[in-house]
């Protein structure tokens, strides 16, 4: 899913910074996008650390958990 991910962030999906409840404080990166014209949309969540790139969720979008 990693290729994925990465196709859809070089093909600008917009991103959305949260702030997540756990830990507190802390921030991460949303989006939403469809693979497929086809498919559903997919809620993806990633924390940064440094050079690291934690997925924090990746599940259809819809619900998010926030």
């Amino acid at each position: 899913m990693w290729g994925v991910i990465e196709t859809l962030l070089d093909l600008g999906v917009p991103l959305e910074e949260l702030e997540l409840r756990q830990p507190p404080g802390e921030k991460a990166w949303v989006f939403r996008a469809s693979l497929s014209p086809e498919s559903v949309a997919v809620y993806v969540k990633l924390q940064l650390f440094g050079s690291r790139v934690l997925l924090r969720s990746f599940h259809e979008a819809e619900y998010d958990d926030d």
